[in-house]
């Protein structure tokens, strides 16, 4: 629950520090007397947007922050990212926080730590439930539903949602490949050469290497000004035909000074200074003279660069992809396929990969089902008990799951039937 909420300079209120008794709190009053603002800091806490508008006249900033006062092994039971990492089960209260700047971003805070904000909102959610006028319309949702009950079941329901949604994704791909080799099994040969075009065309090429070699290209292509400009600016600092170069200069003005050092803290300053200066420079001149003692333009190298960059737009025109990384991604799965081809019929291996895929699914949606069922009850009488604090005692909820098509969450649709009392 949620003991303590501080607020400051968040639209018209400047500080508000509100001790927060437990059970149902009600916040009425007129139109303009600070309802809204109080559940936009409620909000903030809970992982709505930070805006600009939300900072008061006050401060360069707003600011919310909530002390959470939590039971024995909580953290224990629920996954809320980067905040389990910080071991607050060393004591009872965790104090959370969110500050908006006034060009919009804004930072989510665990006893002072910065931690992403879905963190924050993940925990503030278990710890408060906000309603206002409008807040049962998300419950017509029936993603919502699924959301709500999901959550009472606990942690193992997040992960096993994970595994239903890779194992879905795994499902499409099973059925589309399927489709893809049966649609071209009355034309074999010709796909099997297309295949081994894409993987042939693309040998080679690594994902990346066209924008490396067009950096390149750039740089070879500048070479020739590179060294004029290397070339000019080393001749300025060390000239070997006299002795006009910066270095020169420097190293006989360091001299003349050398020679009365002692006398003036001015002087020797300046020595000093002069000193650096010389050093620095004496680098630099080093950095030129290596470089151009290794950077020659190397036509024949310009001339392979290019010639690749053009082998890889024709690749790209020839197989319909803009992108050289989709293309070889492709190219990937062309591979793939060719080993499956040459291991036995595609049709045979595509029509296995597809029960195995089926029946992984099914599996995890039989086991989402399972738990849901047996949350669907306890989440009844969960909710009794709050009608019964309400005033309510005579209300019920029923938790219903139908069949719907299969997706990513599983083949399960809830509904919540309720009525407030046995009229």
């Amino acid at each position: 629950m949620v003991s303590r909420l501080k607020i400051q300079n968040l639209v018209l209120i400047r500080e508000a520090d509100l001790e927060l008794p437990s059970g149902l709190i009600a916040v009425t009053g007129e139109t303009g007397a600070g309802k809204t603002i109080f559940a936009q800091a409620i909000g903030l806490l809970m992982g709505s947007r930070g805006d600009a508008s939300l900072v008061g006249p006050a401060g360069t900033d707003a600011y919310v922050e909530a002390e959470i006062e939590f039971s024995s092994g909580f953290f224990a039971m629920h996954d809320f990212g980067r905040i389990n990492d910080l071991n607050p089960e060393g004591g009872s209260k965790l104090v959370v926080a969110r500050r908006v700047f006034g060009d919009g971003r804004s930072r989510a805070y665990v006893e002072g730590r910065t931690v992403p904000r879905a963190d924050v909102a993940a925990l503030v959610e278990r710890a408060v439930a906000m309603s206002g006028q409008f807040e049962q319309r998300r419950l017509a949702r029936a993603s919502h539903r699924l959301e709500l009950l999901d959550a009472f079941v606990g942690r193992g329901q997040r992960e096993l949602l994970e595994k239903t949604s890779i194992a879905w994704n795994d499902l499409c791909s099973a059925v589309e490949g399927h489709k893809r080799v049966l649609e071209s099994s009355e034309n074999q040969k010709e796909y099997f050469v297309e295949l081994s075009d894409l993987v042939e065309a693309t040998k080679g090429l690594m994902p990346g290497c066209e924008t490396d070699l067009a950096t390149e290209a750039r740089r070879l292509q500048s070479s020739t000004s590179l060294v004029k400009a290397a070339a000019t600016a080393a001749e300025a600092l060390s000239s070997e035909s006299d002795d006009s170069g910066a270095l020169a200069s420097l190293a006989s003005a360091t001299k003349a000074l050398t020679e009365v050092e002692g006398i003036s803290d001015e002087i020797d300053s300046a020595r000093a200074e002069l000193s650096n200066i010389e050093i620095v420079t004496q680098e630099a001149s080093a950095v030129l003279r290596r470089f151009l003692a290794t950077e020659q333009t190397d036509a024949t190298r310009i001339e392979q660069v290019g010639s690749e960059l053009q082998r890889i737009a024709d690749i790209k025109r020839r197989f319909g992809e803009k992108n050289l990384d989709s293309l070889l991604e492709r190219a990937d799965a062309a591979a793939s396929e060719l080993a499956e081809m040459s291991e036995g019929d595609p049709v045979e291996l595509a029509e296995a990969r597809l029960a195995k895929a089926e029946s992984k699914f099914e599996k995890l949606t039989t086991d989402l089902h399972d738990a849901r069922v047996v949350a669907a009850t306890s989440y009844a009488s969960a909710a009794k008990e709050e009608l019964c604090a309400l005033g309510l005692g005579s209300g019920e909820l029923v938790v219903e799951l139908t069949p719907k098509d299969p997706s990513s969450t599983g083949t399960d649709e809830v509904s919540f039937l309720i009525r407030a009392n046995q009229g």
